[in-house]
């Protein structure tokens, strides 16, 4: 699998079910990561160690750890930043459930 095109469109949904599995059974503090998580973007960052062993002739699969690692972490990144610059809006949508809680959705997926 060389396309990167291909690759998205194949594990791309793969990758996102994932994610959002990695945060449930959390409560409140799941749905707030949930939301943020399917809040969109691209997850190339995810996608590229998955990309890459597919190109090397190995199991994308065994690259998912990794690639929700990264997610996670810039995931993570992204809401302290959204806390930084008081943005309210990602994407269009409302960024989040305030400073308080947009901290502890913060922390969590840095501690995958």
């Amino acid at each position: 699998m060389r396309n990167l095109d291909e690759m998205i469109s194949v594990w791309g949904p793969r990758l996102e079910e994932r994610l959002v599995a990695s945060v449930k059974g959390l409560g409140l503090l799941s749905d707030m990561a949930e939301y943020h998580l399917t809040s969109g973007g691209k997850r190339l960052r995810g996608l590229i160690p998955l990309w890459i062993m597919g190109n090397i002739g190995r199991d994308p699969n065994d690259a998912m750890p990794l690639a929700l690692c990264l997610e996670l972490m810039h995931n993570g990144t992204l809401v302290f930043q959204y806390c930084r610059y008081f943005c309210c809006v990602r994407g269009g949508s409302r960024a989040g459930y305030g400073e308080v809680f947009a901290v502890a959705i913060g922390v969590l997926a840095l501690s995958g």
